[in-house]
């Protein structure tokens, strides 16, 4: 999945390529989400999620700003966080 004309600084090559991200499934319904750069095929961490962060997300798109979107955001970043840890 490509954003239109985005790019991105690869942080193992430092060379500016364009953001392409990818998507892989890892054990346990966790998904390892990632941009791939063109210069050295590194993988440059996006975010780890797994069933309930993804139905959180569902959840947090659904709302309008305010408190209840903010905590999610909140719960959200410290679930990938805590994901993110385990994997890496």
């Amino acid at each position: 999945m490509t954003k239109d004309n985005e790019l991105f600084l690869c942080s193992m090559c430092e060379e500016l390529t364009p953001l392409i991200m990818r998507k892989e499934r890892l054990y346990g319904g966790v998904q390892h989400n990632y941009a791939e750069c063109q210069s050295c095929k590194g993988k440059v961490t996006h975010s780890y999620t797994n069933k309930h962060i993804r139905s959180l997300l569902t959840k947090q798109q659904k709302n309008s700003a305010g408190p209840k979107k903010d905590k999610l955001a909140h719960k959200i970043l410290t679930e990938m966080e805590q994901l993110k840890s385990r994997y890496e």
